[in-house]
């Protein structure tokens, strides 16, 4: 996951948190932004949304467990995950695992990663300069937020 013994940390281009989130979370580029698009396209054709939805109108789309754009993304980049998804809007109570990779966030405007390395979580967001350690669970309990629990 790391590349030389360091947090990889895609720093924002364009709209596509998203997609910096994807990467940053798995620790390197597994998707370009040509990819990414066509991807995005493609879920949005599958799911009968309008054509460029998922990757510039709206953060979110869940159908259920990894079937969201962001699991679709990851599942066609050869990562196979397993994702909880707690609600945006209610109360939740976010918890984590032993084969909890980290957690993607997302709110209506923006989307980073919490990620899980050597028993510590890193806040690694494309808009801040650099990571910082974080309480995923305090973090992610936060409201007006969603949040996505990726697993192995």
């Amino acid at each position: 996951m790391l590349t030389n013994n360091t947090l990889y940390h895609e720093r924002q281009r364009g709209n596509y948190c998203r997609l910096h989130a994807i990467n940053n979370l798995i620790g390197k580029q597994i998707c370009a932004l040509p990819t990414f698009d066509r991807l995005c396209d493609e879920y949005d054709n599958i799911n009968k949304f309008d054509k460029g939805s998922s990757k510039r109108l709206h953060i979110f789309y869940n159908n259920g467990n990894s079937y969201n754009n962001f699991g679709y993304v990851l599942n066609k980049c050869g990562y196979k995950t397993k994702m909880t998804h707690y609600d945006y809007y209610n109360n939740k109570t976010v918890n984590h695992n032993s084969k909890t990779l980290g957690f993607i966030l997302y709110s209506n405007s923006h989307a980073f990663c919490i990620l899980k390395y050597q028993n510590k979580f890193y806040l690694i967001d494309s808009l801040r300069p650099k990571e910082i350690i974080v309480d995923p669970l305090t973090y992610c309990n936060r409201g007006n937020m969603g949040v996505i629990r990726v697993d192995e």
